[in-house]
Order: C-alpha cells, then structure tokens, then sequence
C-alpha cells in the first residue's frame, strides 16, 4: 500500500510514501516521522476518515489547521488546503481513497473526495452548502450526476456513504427499474472504502511509569499501556490457558531471554478475590523483583510485546522508538523479535526508530532467512531545509541496503572519520 500525503506540515506538495509488512522509518529528529505515523493512523481510522482527518488521536497531536497545512513562509505563506489518502494494489485493481480539507474556524473541514474501486469510482465536493459529484466507472459505462443540500460533509464515512450517495442521486435514477443493482455497486464501494486497509493500533514512544501495585482494573486500550499489566495478570493467572495465550507468554519469555531483561514474569494477587490488587513481579536470573525495582527497560518494552502479540489487537502496530531505555543488546532483540511476527504474518509494523542494533538485526534476520527482504522497507526521512523528502530503501537477500542517498549516515561517517584523524 501507499500512504498519500499532500501538504501537511512538512510534506510541501504530494507525496506517496509505500508500507510494507515491516516499515522502519529512519531519520533526524523534527524529519516528519511522527507526522507520518499520524497520517497512516489517519487514513486507518474507520471512525473518522474520510469525514474528518483524525490527526490529533492519542498519541498524535498536529493540532488544527494552521499547524496542520505546510507553511513556506514569505509571499508561499500557508497551504490553503491539505490532503490525505492511500492506495492499495493487490490482486484486485487500485482501490484508492484521497480527501482534501480546508480550514473552517481554526479546525479542518472535508471539502472534496475521491474513491476508485473496482466497482466504480466516485468524485465528490462541496460547493456553498451542496453536495456535487459524479459515479463513473460503472458497467454500463454511464456517468452519473449528484447533486443535493448537504452543508456539513463530516458524517462522510464507510458506514453513510451509501445513503449520502442514494440521496444525491436524481430523482429519474433512484425510481428506475436498475436502482437496486446501481445500490449494490454503491455498497461494495463503501465496503472497499471501509476494508481495504487493515486497522492499526499506535503505541507511545513513552509508555507508562510502572506501579508497584494495581488496584484500578481496566483492560481498555490505552496507547501508553496502561493497560498491559491488567491483560498481564489475567493470562499468567490462568490455570487452562488457550493456545493464544500460551503464544504470548513463549514469545514473551523468548524476547525476555534473548534481550537479558527478564527469565518469566508473575501476577502476585494481594487477596483472594479475582479483582483484588496485584503486583507484577520480574524474575530474572536470581529471585524475583517488583517490576518498580528492575530498571525502566522492562516496563517499557512490555506493552510493547504484549500488544504484539495479542490476536485480539489490529493488525498492523505503529511503534515510536520502541527501543526507549534499552541496551544495545535488548534493542536488537526488538529487531529479532518483529522480524518473527511478520514472518510468521502475526502482526505488521510500521517503527520509527533510531536505533542501529535494532536494523542492523533486521538485516541479520534477512540474511538467516528470519524473514524476507520481499517484507523489510526502510524509509530514509531528510529534511535539508523545510521540505521532507523520504526515500524508500530495500535490502537484498545478503540484508545490505539498496538504493541509499549519498548523505545517508553522512552524519555518523563523518564522526568515524573524526575519530580516525583525531590527534593522539
């Protein structure tokens, strides 16, 4: 798939930027990593897009429009529209979805969209107050007008778009004998708008501050994790538990191995009854430990893990610097540890990272044969001055990257370099 980005902060212009089963975004700070990850999160959204662009859901925060749309500053000043979309080409034709907004008191508001799907297409946008549109593509080749009184373009979405579409249509078409299969078409449409991307679930680059015990039970997602350690408790005090969660706890305690970072965790209830406080305890190579006295890396890599892991999350993770507060050696157990998921196509992911050990394992992995280079895309984010530029990177079977821009890394050989001609 491709995430298409128009305008918004800075990606001045348009940009259609590729996703792949494990997408590692690279790059400065400020380079428009984040931005993206809004952006996917966005277009991902069933609740919101097209409707409304949902850059502000926790943990994303671009703000309303003014700190939305690319500003150039000088006589360009600020983009007066902004636009977001995707496309995706799999074994059926395109289906793509682009909306555009403009600023409406301080906020965004949508003001045109297009969808292409097999079924047909669809061009729509409001004008002082009315909806305008035109449904192309379909079997009998004709063209067909919308036109009708809708101000407010924002309950726009998979779910109304049939009836928005139905009651724009002229009068002549919605009474003929055909309307029942012209409505099919329309459904099918709204269903590929609606199912053609996976969900996605955004983990913060700060998760939370551990707590030596847990009264408050709540297993509602949280993107920081506040969560974790309730859906924790519940699976390690288990006394039958399913194949699911079994999994979980492998891949868990594998991660924790092979990072160095934990042998098993323990639920350890303060009471007799089920909802009574519990403490999540660390066991590493000697007795265990309250996971408030192991060292901030554990607590932070869980909710990491066991969002991971759990069938019953999206499909497809957006992760900021995963490798927060974690030693070389755990970072690239990070590395290894995506790399299974994907193989094994439990999970996808899309990481902004800046850690080297965390790719350089993902290239080790594709070298083993862990998982394909088919599946691995590093995307380079350089921003020279105000304009982002993002270059998609591969690797071959060997795990070397291909295709990299001659100021790749040009930071970190210029300080090996400095190194070399230091004076002793």
């Amino acid at each position: 798939m491709k995430v298409i980005i128009e305008n918004i902060r800075s990606f001045a212009g348009r940009h259609d930027i590729p996703v792949y089963p494990l997408t590692l975004l690279v790059g400065e700070n400020s380079s428009g990593k984040s931005t993206f990850l809004a952006a996917l999160s966005a277009v991902s959204d069933r609740s919101s897009f097209p409707g409304a662009a949902s850059l502000n859901k926790d943990p994303y925060d671009l703000g309303g429009f003014d700190t939305i749309a690319t500003y150039k500053g000088g006589k360009a000043g600020r983009a007066k529209k902004f636009g977001l979309g995707y496309s995706v080409n799999d074994q059926d034709p395109t289906v793509s979805a682009f909306a555009v907004y403009a600023p409406h008191h301080g906020e965004t508001k949508l003001c045109s969209f297009t969808l292409r799907t097999p079924e047909g297409n669809l061009k729509l946008e409001w004008v002082e107050g009315r909806l305008r549109g035109v449904l192309s593509g379909l079997p009998d080749h004709v063209d067909i007008t919308l036109d009708r009184e809708l101000p407010e373009p924002t309950p726009l979405l998979s779910q109304s778009l049939p009836v928005i579409l139905f009651q724009s249509l002229p009068k002549e078409t919605r009474e003929m004998p055909a309307a029942n299969g012209l409505v099919d078409r329309i459904f099918s449409m709204a269903q590929r708008l609606s199912k053609s991307l996976p969900l996605t679930a955004s983990i913060s680059p700060v998760r939370s501050t551990p707590k030596r015990t847990y009264d408050l039970i709540s297993e509602e997602y949280d993107p920081g994790g506040d969560h974790i350690p309730f859906v924790l408790a519940k699976i390690l005090e288990e006394t039958n538990q399913t194949k699911s969660q079994q999994a979980l706890l492998n891949a868990m305690n594998e991660f924790g191995r092979d990072s160095g970072l934990f042998e098993k965790l323990i639920a350890k209830r303060l009471g007799s009854k089920a909802g009574s406080p519990f403490q999540i305890n660390v066991k590493t190579a000697g007795p265990s430990f309250n996971l408030r006295d192991v060292g901030y890396g554990v607590s932070q890599s869980l909710p990491i893990i066991v969002q991971s892991v759990l069938k019953s999350t999206a499909p497809r993770l957006l992760l900021q610097q995963p490798e927060v507060h974690l030693h070389p050696r755990a970072q690239a157990a990070m590395g290894s540890f995506f790399s299974s998921l994907v193989s094994t196509k439990t999970k996808e992911f899309v990481i902004e990272t800046h850690s080297d050990y965390l790719i350089d394992r993902v290239r080790q992995n594709v070298a083993g044969g862990l998982i394909s280079a088919d599946d691995v895309l590093i995307l380079f984010f350089h921003k020279p001055h105000i304009e982002t530029k993002v270059s998609p990177l591969r690797l071959d079977a060997s795990g070397n990257i291909q295709g990299a821009p001659r100021f790749y890394r040009e930071f970190f050989l210029q300080e090996e370099m400095n190194l070399f001609n230091r004076v002793s």
